[in-house]
């Protein structure tokens, strides 16, 4: 005698919970890769902020010709809390970012998400040493902190030129 098998049907039940759990890991895979892409963000903006502090560094210490003469300095100045400026100065007087006298060679935007802090400060470099000036001060440090959502990262520079970022 041959059995014919039944075929048996899910419970509303058993297809509610399987929906549940689906949802909650859809719900996990979401909210972490939205948190990675925050960090990847900071990441990013830590590393380009700290790269471009190295740059005016480095173009302190060549001697360029640029459109408006012969630099005595260069420097990074943070415009507002998503945006900073890498600058030049041709005076040997002016130690800042002076909006009047200052030329602009970049400007940077953070990535989405990212804010400096504080605004309104002035690293700059000046030839020949090059010599650190914070804020028009050849003394102590300068903490930047770029900040996503939860996540934060800061940025050290000391008046001997030394750049810490992690």
């Amino acid at each position: 005698m041959i059995k014919i098998s039944q075929w048996r049907a899910f419970s509303v039940i058993e297809i509610l919970v399987v929906i549940f759990v689906i949802s909650l890991l859809a719900t996990l895979v979401l909210t972490n890769y939205r948190s990675g892409q925050k960090k990847y963000n900071l990441t990013q903006s830590v590393q380009r902020f700290s790269a471009d502090l190295r740059r005016a560094q480095n173009l302190s210490l060549a001697v360029r010709n640029e459109a408006s003469g012969i630099p005595a300095g260069y420097g990074i100045y943070t415009l507002s809390t998503t945006q900073y400026v890498l600058f030049y100065n041709t005076s040997q007087a002016v130690r800042v970012y002076d909006p009047g006298i200052s030329r602009i060679l970049e400007t940077i935007s953070l990535s989405s998400g990212v804010v400096v802090s504080p605004a309104g400060r002035s690293i700059y470099f000046m030839s020949p040493d090059p010599t650190t000036y914070i804020n028009g001060v050849n003394s102590g440090s300068q903490v930047f902190t770029l900040t996503s959502g939860i996540f934060n990262q800061t940025v050290i520079v000391n008046f001997s030129g030394r750049i810490d970022a992690p």
